[in-house]
């Protein structure tokens, strides 16, 4: 039981780890994107940034725009990893 424990605390390390390098890919991203506009591109990102809200006209916040980021990659690596067997 206690290796099992000690096995927990690094994978939960590891885990924190791939999400802060996650989301610090996906500021980066963003913060390009804003440095450098893409109006023609057909992407999610562009909506996601540029987009107003019709309710509240207002803009999704960067943070935002990051989780949800995560979030398609996420939504997306699983259908693919699978479909590779």
């Amino acid at each position: 039981m206690e290796i099992e424990n000690k096995l927990r605390i690094f994978s939960a390390a590891d885990t924190q780890q791939n999400i802060a390098n996650m989301h610090a890919l996906c500021d980066k991203i963003i913060a390009d994107r804003v440095a450098h506009p893409q109006p023609d591109s057909v992407d999610l990102l562009n909506p996601m940034l540029e987009g107003v809200d019709s309710q509240t006209g207002q803009k999704m916040s960067h943070e935002n725009v990051r989780f949800n980021m995560c979030t398609f990659l996420v939504i997306w690596f699983v259908p693919c990893a699978f479909s590779v067997r």
